[in-house]
């Protein structure tokens, strides 16, 4: 169950253009969309996790602003 929210957090935050976007296109290329998207649905799972750990909201860390 977990496996498919997050799944379903990276499709939407796909929209945006942030380095786990940019990773999973990356990824999807060499490897495939079904490959990428777990491990983009797990590199968001540890962004998250961090965030919650450190009470802050997510920075893009290439472009420096927010992602909304």
């Amino acid at each position: 169950m977990l496996r498919w929210v997050l799944q379903e957090c990276l499709w939407v935050h796909l929209q945006h253009d942030t380095h786990i976007s940019r990773f999973f296109y990356w990824l999807a290329r060499h490897k495939g969309k079904q490959k990428a998207a777990v491990a983009g649905a797990r590199k968001l799972l540890v962004a998250i996790y961090w965030m919650l750990v450190r009470k802050e909201e997510f920075r893009n860390q290439r472009g420096g602003g927010t992602s909304t």
